[in-house]
């Protein structure tokens, strides 16, 4: 899990909401999600939801990601709370960058 601004983050759940979209089939499948949550304007929890369900992306719920990594949610709400693109991205080996590496981590 994570803590960033008074919001914990777990990343090692079943998403309540997986689809049969390339995405989302089997829960957060790669950094694209983080990518994508992180690349989002900062706005409330109920756009960054939306936003990432519209664009396929699952575990909308801000509370859980799954298989070790961070949900396009989770990493849109860092963003509102505060965490710049460059903190998220994986070209700057930021937290979107976790390869699936577990269940806990610490900023």
């Amino acid at each position: 899990s994570l803590w960033v601004s008074g919001q914990k983050y777990t990343f090692c759940q079943t998403c309540a909401d997986l689809t049969e979209h390339p995405r989302c089939d089997h829960g957060v499948a790669s950094a694209a999600a983080c990518e994508y949550g992180a690349a989002l304007a900062p706005t409330p929890v109920e756009y960054c939801e939306h936003q990432c369900k519209a664009e396929g992306f699952c575990c909308s719920s801000l509370a859980a990601g799954s298989e070790g990594a961070i949900s396009c949610t989770q990493a849109c709400v860092m963003r509102a709370l505060g965490k710049s693109w460059q903190d998220m991205a994986s070209a700057y080996d930021g937290l979107c960058n976790r390869n699936h590496s577990g269940c806990s981590l610490d900023v």
